[in-house]
């Protein structure tokens, strides 16, 4: 994961298909730091030229992961925005209880 690398991400939404390509913008992890942070933006798809940016602190019980998103819904997607964010919610939600069901598996 570095500067630079492009990936394309896959969803279904709403039973569709649909591919949004990104280009990581950003990636800062000072050496012999716990936390650290990237910035992805995606670069078409149906949602282009928003702004995603991953901050992950070392806290008490573990580590805490912070998601932002910045930039402004266009034609059909500025009124399904709040359809849209209950659905990214959702997903979030999903893959966090992912992540946290790894450490169990390995047990």
């Amino acid at each position: 994961m570095w500067e630079g690398d492009t990936f394309t991400a896959v969803i279904k939404f709403l039973g569709h298909r649909l591919e949004t390509p990104y280009e990581r913008t950003s990636y800062e992890r000072p050496s012999h730091e716990p936390n650290w942070r990237f910035t992805e933006l995606a670069t078409g798809g149906l949602l282009p030229d928003k702004r995603w940016t991953y901050t992950f602190e070392e806290v008490p019980a573990g580590m805490r992961l912070t998601r932002a998103v910045e930039g402004e819904p266009g034609g059909f997607f500025k009124l399904a925005d709040p359809l849209i964010e209950r659905a990214l919610e959702r997903q979030a939600r999903a893959d966090l209880a992912t992540l946290n069901a790894l450490p169990e598996a390995r047990r």
